[in-house]
């Protein structure tokens, strides 16, 4: 307002090493005005809903379908009612519509299949707290958002702008102004895609901080949206032309301000969990701090020595009564060792193509044997209590007796969420298990894919957007330990193994070789390293005497 700046030109390019100075006029460009809600619908549909064996669908697209007893959207329910209805031959009106309906078909028919998808969709649309019925047909239509989602590549991305953000005080969007916002986040997030962001801008030009929604087809977008402030600068600059002046191509965005993208405001977690459900959505009453009804043993009611299981070699003990629900060792789980995604995915790469980088093996054995996997990040991250709760070993035939405090079923509100845990662990014994079984991860998480217990959960079985889960990713990955059952003196800390994988691979993995510990087969990962580290010092000193004796032979 006022003119006193030039107003901007978002399609200048002239300063840009480009064959035009307007994106407009620049040959890459394919500038299409159409009705983009019809050309959209027109090309693209949602993957076919095949439900049987070998199907290619992914696991959330399959509850999109309705493949597993989940409600089928309506826009992909077929009304076989309609065909048997009583028509009359003499209904013009009746027969005009029929045949308009199947000359739209026969084009669509025609037009599927003649665009290729997009990488990524912007749909910069009115906003959805107007008022007018057009909001509806954008925001309420799941056939339209079906295309969306048909119209992108298997690691596609969309975004869409959600209009003015929420401030704390604000009642459930539901109920509010913003019903249509909530309206197409709920349906956005049952589509399929693997993971949804929110972020806040306020150089928008608008009075108000405005919102926008990233979501992504693939799980791997995470590496990408939880990138270091260093690897966006890397990246812009090998993806980025230079321009004539050298002044820098983007005037708002660089790493620090996709860093301040990355976690959601607290706004937008608090009107999540105002949400008008029961049970209240996933972690807002477990992740959002600790619940101070809940007693932590700290450190101190803690000792190392040798483990009550063979071959097992240390274990961690408790020096007092635990009862069941309190927290264990909170003060250690706040300095846990992180291996992020990108540190985990370099030193694999190097160890496994590069002799001399052979000694980054027993490093990644550290983090496998003595840490947590976890996805809540990315694919493939680690965490390592820094104290005696690293000793804690894996209790067979579904003996343990604590675990990571995540979501449980049948909850009770009132009641303090460590309570509801402890009553909803699942224990199972992974001798009676096969890694081959394609439900194995449902045997050990339950059916949502949710033990109850762990760190962590298989892709898919958590929504995609939580505000709330992405707020407290560190506290989430580190913490949050709990007793599961009374706890007496002198006995042994023991946790689900099975519960700390974050892929079906690696799931199967941990079946066959804790089931192999547990039958006495075989010993634990960080024993067998330990085993073969003795013996090649072993090996070594007598190498080295042997030496010695033949030098005075010689002499």
């Amino acid at each position: 307002g006022g003119g006193e700046e030039e107003e901007e030109d978002d399609n200048d390019n002239s300063d840009k090493n480009e064959e035009a100075d307007s994106c407009f006029e620049d040959s890459r460009t394919d500038l299409m005005c159409r009705d983009a809600l019809a050309w959209f619908m027109d090309r693209f549909e949602y993957p076919a809903c095949d439900c049987g064996e070998g199907s290619a669908l992914k696991q959330r697209e399959r509850a999109y379908c309705g493949c597993d007893g989940e409600d089928t959207p309506k826009s992909l329910q077929h009304d076989d009612d309609d065909d048997d209805e009583d028509s009359s031959d003499d209904d013009d009106e009746d027969d005009e519509e029929d045949s308009s309906d199947e000359e739209n078909q026969d084009e669509r028919d025609r037009l599927r299949g003649t665009e290729e998808p997009f990488d990524v969709i912007v749909m910069d649309a009115l906003d959805p707290q107007e008022n007018v019925d057009f909001a509806d047909v954008l925001y309420r239509n799941a056939a339209f958002l079906e295309s969306l989602y048909g119209g992108l590549t298997d690691d596609g991305v969309l975004v869409m702008q959600l209009g003015m953000s929420p401030y704390g005080k604000n009642a459930a969007e539901e109920v509010t102004y913003n019903e249509n916002r909530a309206a197409v986040m709920d349906l956005t997030s049952r589509l399929g895609f693997e993971s949804m962001h929110v972020y806040e801008e306020s150089r928008c030009g608008f009075e108000e901080s405005w919102s926008f929604l990233v979501a992504c087809k693939s799980y791997d977008c995470r590496n990408q949206w939880y990138s270091s402030e260093a690897e966006i600068a890397a990246e812009m600059h090998r993806r980025i032309l230079p321009t004539k002046s050298g002044d820098p191509a983007l005037k708002y965005f660089d790493g620090a301000t996709m860093k301040s993208y990355q976690n959601p405001t607290k706004a937008w977690e608090t009107v999540y969990c105002r949400r008008p459900t029961d049970p209240m959505p996933e972690g807002c009453d477990l992740y959002r701090g600790l619940d101070p009804r809940a007693r932590n043993f700290d450190s101190r009611a803690f000792e190392v020595r040798e483990s009550s299981v063979q071959g097992a070699g240390r274990g961690t003990f408790v020096k007092e009564d635990v009862p069941k629900g309190s927290m264990i060792m909170q003060d250690e789980a706040v300095k846990k060792v992180h291996l992020g995604h990108r540190s985990t995915t370099l030193m694999t790469g190097y160890y496994e193509k590069m002799e001399e980088a052979e000694d980054l093996f027993d490093l990644y054995s550290y983090f496998e044997g003595y840490g947590v996997e976890d996805d809540n990040v990315a694919y493939a991250e680690y965490y390592v209590d820094s104290g005696s709760a690293a000793f804690v070993n894996h209790g067979c035939n579904g003996t343990s007796n604590m675990g990571g405090l995540t979501a449980a079923t049948g909850k009770v509100k009132g009641d303090p969420a460590h309570a509801r845990y402890t009553n909803n662990v699942r224990h199972v014994d992974e001798t009676g298990l096969d890694p081959a079984s394609d439900d194995l991860a449902s045997l050990v998480f339950g059916k949502d894919g949710d033990g109850g217990s762990g760190g962590s959960s298989m892709v898919g079985a958590f929504n995609p957007f939580n505000p709330v889960r992405d707020r407290h990713l560190p506290a989430i990955g580190g913490g949050y330990d709990v007793a599961t059952r009374d706890i007496a003196k002198g006995e042994e800390l023991f946790s689900n193994y099975m519960l700390y994988e974050a892929s079906v691979e690696g799931l199967s993995d941990a079946v066959r070789e804790l089931g192999a510990q547990c039958r006495g087969e075989e010993v634990g990962r960080v024993k067998a390293e330990e085993v073969e580290w003795e013996n090649e010092k072993r090996a070594d000193a007598a190498t080295v005497t042997a030496a010695a004796a033949a030098a005075k032979v010689v002499s």
